[in-house]
């Protein structure tokens, strides 16, 4: 006689209701000895020795449970061993484990980055902020193109260290020639603020007003000197081109990158990418590294050109041979990624190390993920510390975030969740996802402030505005629960349904879910198993687990118990309780396959082990013990 297999089949595996920077499950545990945890890792990059993972487990209709925090204490063949630090329930065999952080799909080679434990110690509450607007209508420009300088040229200016930019030319008719600025100009302050790269000095200028006065403190030589420069509207596209153009027709190399990459946009001008190489060309035939790397870009992604990455590594080379940090940067990653050449990790050590040296900020990020990771250099938490402070120092966004997260869980440095704030503001005041997404986290888990979910949300909403999937699942949530804001299903579905379409499986399952209860939008199962599905294609247990049960039980989707037992099995392969208890379900009853009684106690073991309630149920009725 068939019994019920559940209350309830479909589980909405939301954001925790400490909105935890959630991610995909990445191993469970296997073994547990006391504080000591065995995990059968399935990272889709193994975490590094001091970094925090969580253990959990998921509760349908509810979320996710904490089990407990553990941090990496080393590697043994496909499994990660770690301690148990703080636990909130037993630590069982067959629980699940994930590594916490932010998106890494942007970061030029691939960390998981730490989790983040309870305050060691009382918070200390800076004062209360809403995030600051993001600026509106027109924006300054500046009227001069610059690029970061090297220790060679900072050396050769007589400055102490090396920060500031250099002008390369001026457009004509715009704010610097009209201020008397020169090509060679080092500007290292700006509006109080000093200048470390080109788009951070970017970032300052679009703040400023249109027809606002900024003082600037530049270089001439090594004379120092100070000038007022009154900033105006930037031109629109059209109007850039046509001021570039002509010196890009008389031979200026830098102008005629510039043109190359209107033309390769269609920025003010009909998009033609092979037209846009010919210009990259001629700027590289000068020997200018701004058309060198763009000639390189575009065989690196065959964009204009037949794509070829060997080609791309030889223009970077000659860069890099030359000393450009621009070159030794890209040159490292290249190598890190195996792109154009044998991933060699050594090498991508040594070049990137060359980069950071010469003080290219982004470089000195990947080189301390190397050291935190252990790839072609032996790990080493205090080198990433001293790497990701110099350039979060130099006001790299992606730094300040990073070296906030080392605080926040006490990683390389002494755990101080205030400190971390103070990072992570940095960070947000540059409009750093991350960043801005981070603090509004602190807000919510009550790290380093008093928990404020408004304040909170209104951080969480401008990275979500901003498209940071992570933000945009979790403003969904506080939508769907109300916490913070007023609970509106229709903005939940909304905000999940712009995280799905950036590829944010969780956001797909929660999107699904709503859909198949018909919250905020139309019941409609078709759509549900559509999202369930593209989730389950992730790799998403949850996703996996519930377009299982539309298969099995013909909702939104054709009946189908062989693919059933297909997704059934990716999640239960993971240890995920419910679909284990499914599946013996299926085993005692003959959906889809032969009846077999022992087959289906196996499965409802392997769940009841993991304290699963339906399946002790199930083990009962067959007279036997869980």
């Amino acid at each position: 006689m068939a019994r019920c297999v559940g209350v309830t089949w479909f589980v909405v595996l939301m954001v925790s209701l400490t909105l935890a920077r959630a991610e995909d499950v990445g191993g469970v545990v296997a073994e547990v000895d006391g504080q000591k945890v065995k995990i059968e890792a399935d990272f889709e990059f193994l975490p590094g020795e001091g970094e925090r993972l969580e253990i959990y487990v998921e509760v349908p209709d509810v979320g996710v449970a904490v089990v407990a925090t553990a941090v990496v204490t080393g590697i043994e063949g496909d499994f990660v061993l770690a301690r148990v630090e703080k636990a909130t329930g037993k630590v069982k065999a067959g629980q699940k484990v994930r590594s916490r952080g932010g998106e890494t799909t942007t970061d030029p080679i691939p960390t998981r980055p730490p989790e983040e434990p309870e305050p060691a110690s009382p918070p200390v509450e800076p004062p209360k902020a809403a995030p600051p607007s993001a600026p509106t209508g027109e924006k300054s420009y500046f009227g001069a193109s610059v690029r970061s300088i090297d220790r060679r040229r900072a050396e050769a200016a007589g400055l102490p260290r090396t920060y500031g930019v250099y002008i390369v030319d001026l457009l004509p008719g715009g704010p610097a020639e009209r201020s008397g600025f020169a090509a060679g100009d080092i500007v290292l302050n700006l509006d109080g603020r000093s200048v470390y790269r080109p788009s951070q000095f970017v970032a300052i200028i679009v703040r400023i007003p249109p027809g606002s006065k900024a003082l600037v403190e530049y270089l001439r030589g090594q004379d120092r000197r100070q000038a007022d420069i009154e900033l105006a509207a930037k031109p629109d596209e059209r109007e850039f081109y046509r001021i570039c153009l002509p010196k890009a027709n008389a031979g200026n190399a830098w102008a005629q990158a510039v043109i190359g990459q209107c033309i390769q946009q269609g920025l003010g001008v009909q998009k033609s990418p092979e037209m846009a190489v010919k210009w990259f060309q001629a700027s590289a035939k000068q020997g200018d590294r701004d058309g060198i790397f763009q000639l390189a870009s575009a065989y690196h992604n065959g964009n204009g050109v037949e794509k070829d990455s060997a080609k791309a590594v030889e223009l970077l080379r000659q860069l890099a041979d030359a000393g450009y940090s621009l070159g030794e940067h890209n040159l490292g990653t290249m190598y890190a990624f195996g792109t154009g050449v044998t991933q060699d990790y050594q090498q991508a050590f040594q070049w990137l190390r060359r980069a950071a040296e010469n003080d290219c900020w982004e470089a000195q990020v990947q080189l301390g993920v190397l050291y935190l990771n252990g790839w072609g250099v032996e790990k080493s938490l205090h080198e990433t510390v001293r790497w990701y402070r110099k350039a979060a120092e130099a006001e790299l966004a992606d730094a300040q975030y990073r070296l906030g997260q080392l605080y926040e869980n006490g990683v390389g440095v002494s755990q101080d969740v205030t400190e971390a704030l103070t990072w992570y503001r940095r960070a947000a005041d540059q409009d750093y996802p991350a960043g801005v997404y981070s603090v509004g986290l602190m807000y919510a888990n009550a790290k380093g402030v008093t928990r404020d979910d408004t304040v909170a949300a209104q951080w969480i909403r401008k990275a979500a505005d901003g498209g940071y999937a992570l933000a945009q699942n979790d403003l969904a949530t506080m939508y769907e629960l109300g916490r913070g804001v007023a609970q509106d299903f229709g903005q939940a579905q909304s905000w999940y349904r712009k995280a799905a379409e950036a590829g944010h499986a969780m956001a797909q399952t929660n999107l699904g879910a709503m859909y198949q209860a018909g919250r905020g939008v139309a019941k409609n199962d078709e759509i549900a198993a559509e999202c369930f599905k593209k989730a389950a294609i992730q790799g998403y247990i949850v996703g996996q687990h519930n377009l299982a049960v539309m298969l099995a039980e013909g909702r939104g989707v054709p009946r189908d118990y062989g693919a059933a037992r297909k997704w059934f099995g990716e999640a239960a392969d993971k240890n995920y309780a419910p679909s284990q208890v499914y599946l013996g379900y299926m085993c005692e009853n003959g959906l889809g396959v032969d009846r077999d009684r022992q087959a289906a106690i196996i499965w409802y073991r392997r769940a009841a082990a993991q304290g699963d309630e339906t399946a002790k149920s199930n083990l009962q009725a067959l007279g036997v013990q869980p």
